[in-house]
């Protein structure tokens, strides 16, 4: 039959799905703040990823006299990356139901020669609207190729949001049984920036503990002391760097704990009198962290559907939300590479990008597919900048 998919492939739907996919897309990338500026989505016209990872160190220029030499730091590394890309794949089936529906409407549209979906065209300088016929059965299947869209761009951030939580992606998809494992983290290093729930971070070997404390639970607001544990995590990781982090991503559940503990309203006090915890709030305790010289806090609630082997969906965050996380430039990215899809002809080349293409079922000749695919690998630039801790907190 191929009703649906004819249509869709028609030259001027063909170009509407490629609009949506691409507005789309460039939507995606900006809803997430944090991984717009610290893991940027780059494409590449390969299905491979090679590049560096690099240790970045900086050191200090020798004083040398006139005519003299200077020495030749050795000091950084770098290693070589060749990594294939995951291949990523979301499929929509038109069932006959919607074949059928399909046909009728652009039947109706014939008979009445009129378009299947409404049309805007420009009249006397304004906008004018064409009604078509099966308006809202066109905008359903287009919104199909945004739900694909969707689907594949999740997956992508849901691999920057392992490494930056984890230092890798070790993800088993429960619908195709299919596996990335990929661990950026450096099994010689002397430091760990990733330990468990209350355990300070390694430095140099050794366990970082600039001050003889009990970590309390964030929600035992009398004892917990969730600035000083950040402030702490800060100057391990500065040691390690030679810097702090640009920013801190946490959700708003780690936030309103923060911010009802009385250590942070203690900390607020030498700057504002009268400040209780109901009083706190977001710029009152990025202002804390600002005092003491700390990088400031960004919430991460985002969500996405989670579909299992029998369809049922669950809502999963992308950030856990007992857990903060350090941000820094160059951390990492997220790679799109090309789809053996998207090539036309024996001469073509792939193309990067998301493909997105409608065809009749070859097992099922009353039904039609939408299919999305992509090839995709987030990276780890810079491992030594990830830093993730575990809150404490009961529930």
């Amino acid at each position: 039959m191929a009703i649906i998919a004819n249509w869709i492939n028609d030259r001027v739907q063909s170009k509407i799905v490629d609009k949506i996919v691409e507005d789309t897309h460039t939507d995606l990338l900006a809803e997430d703040e944090v991984l717009k500026d610290y893991f940027p989505q780059k494409t590449y016209n390969d299905r491979n990823f090679m590049g560096m990872v690099v240790e970045k160190v900086r050191p200090e220029a020798a004083t040398i006299g006139y005519d003299g030499k200077a020495p030749t730091t050795t000091a950084g590394s770098f290693k070589q990356v060749v990594e294939k890309f995951a291949k990523l794949g979301l499929d929509y089936c038109f069932t006959e139901e919607l074949q059928f529906r399909m046909e009728e409407v652009q039947r109706m549209a014939a008979i009445q020669n009129i378009g299947v979906q409404d049309r805007v065209i420009i009249k006397d300088n304004r906008e004018v609207t064409i009604p078509g016929t099966g308006s809202q059965l066109a905008d359903f299947i287009f919104g199909k190729a945004e739900d694909l869209t969707f689907g594949i761009q999740t997956n992508i951030d849901n691999m920057a949001w392992s490494i930056i939580q984890s230092g890798k992606i070790l993800r088993t998809d429960s619908r195709t049984n299919a596996t990335i494992s990929v661990d950026y983290r450096d099994a010689g290093a002397t430091y760990n920036f990733f330990p468990a729930a209350g355990v300070p971070l390694t430095v140099e070997g050794s366990s970082y503990t600039p001050t003889t404390r009990t970590r309390y639970t964030w929600n035992d607001y009398t004892n917990a002391d969730g600035i000083l544990d950040i402030e702490e995590d800060c100057e391990g990781y500065r040691r390690v760097n030679g810097f702090y982090p640009k920013a801190i991503a946490m959700s708003k559940t780690a936030f309103r704990h923060l911010v009802r503990q009385a250590s942070t309203i203690n900390y607020a006090s030498t700057f504002s009198t009268g400040i209780t915890a109901a009083r706190m709030s977001y710029t009152i305790l990025n202002r804390v962290l600002e005092d003491r010289g700390l990088p400031p806090i960004q919430y991460v609630d985002r969500l996405y559907d989670r579909e299992d082997v029998n369809g049922n969906i669950t809502k999963v965050r992308y950030l856990a939300e007992d857990r903060y996380v350090f941000l820094a430039p160059n951390m990492g990215e997220r790679a799109v590479g090309t789809t053996i899809e998207s090539k036309n002809g024996l001469y073509d080349r792939p193309k990067a990008g998301i493909w997105l293409k409608t065809v009749q079922d070859p097992l099922n000749p009353v039904q039609d597919i939408m299919q999305a695919r992509a090839t995709a690998l987030a990276m780890a630039i810079n491992p030594k900048l990830l830093l993730s801790r575990q809150i404490l907190w009961t529930p």
